[in-house]
């Protein structure tokens, strides 16, 4: 616990500090600093909790500890996990309608597993009757789907009859090889629609930054001519912000912004994007 304080006082300070550098109410807009303030509340409150009750000997549970991912997810350096925690819950409702088929699907083979065992007297290994209880079905044959309990559930049915094991060898063609292949391409497919689009808004974010930053450096470089970023404003730029930046790092940034050799950057390297343009500056 005293681990874990300290690792929830290095939070509050992130947080604290980043509402200093910003303007009170864009922080308190951000549902990412209310959510990271909501988790340290409930966990500091779920620490005083237990600790007390186990100062009065009395049993405790510490409920706080699932909510631990929401803050590696909404901290700055979170950035990559938020956006595969936005395409998997953007892809949820479509996933969603092939689990329902899937449970749909072992449940009706449930129901005909009871109708066909449970009133012919059979008996498991531990001498426990078999298959009369139709949740306790439903969950032997989800369990199947994954073959960790095969062949060893069928046992008692291909016993009294080998034609009962028909009835298991379709289940499992049905649900393990056609229902989870096609589950697994439509969580494949739209994950990646829309880590598609994730990165198609990182893209427009960044070609728009581009353009203020030109904005922000063009200069004209000749009376009625086009506005263009200068090579010395531009080494300016990059000893003020990266002043720790190799000469070949800096170089090799210059010729990927400026990738005709002109000696400046004009509007098009910016508006075009082509290349790594995105990253030509720092």
């Amino acid at each position: 616990m005293l681990v874990e304080l300290l690792c929830l006082l290095v939070f509050s300070v992130r947080l604290a500090h980043y509402a200093k550098v910003i303007p009170r109410d864009k922080f308190w807009k951000d549902p990412k600093n209310i959510c990271i303030i909501v988790v340290l509340l409930l966990t500091l409150t779920d620490m005083i909790i237990y600790g007390g009750l186990k100062a009065a000997n009395c049993y405790s549970v510490r409920w706080s500890r699932v909510l631990r991912p929401l803050l590696l997810i909404n901290v700055t350096e979170g950035r990559q996990l938020r956006r595969a925690f936005r395409s998997i819950r953007n892809a949820l409702p479509e996933i969603s309608y092939v689990f329902v088929l899937f449970i749909f699907s072992v449940l009706i083979f449930s129901l005909m597993a009871l109708k066909l065992l449970s009133k012919r007297d059979l008996k498991t290994i531990e001498g426990t009757p078999y298959f009369t209880n139709y949740l306790e079905i439903v969950f032997e044959l989800y369990v199947l789907v994954t073959t960790a309990n095969s062949p060893d559930v069928m046992m008692p049915a291909y016993n009294k009859s080998s034609v009962f094991a028909i009835f298991f060898i379709l289940y499992i063609l049905i649900n393990t090889y056609i229902f989870m292949s096609v589950f697994l391409a439509v969580v494949f497919n739209n994950y990646k629609k829309y880590l598609k689009e994730e990165i198609q808004q990182l893209v427009r974010a960044k070609r728009h930054k581009m353009a203020r930053a030109f904005g922000v450096l063009q200069e004209q470089k000749e009376e009625g001519g086009q506005p263009v970023v200068s090579h010395e404003n531009w080494n300016k730029l990059v000893r003020q912000v990266r002043p720790d930046i190799s000469n070949a790092h800096k170089e090799l940034l210059w010729r990927v912004c400026d990738d005709d050799n002109q000696g400046f950057i004009g509007g098009s390297n910016i508006t075009t994007q082509r290349g790594n343009g995105l990253e030509c500056m720092p």
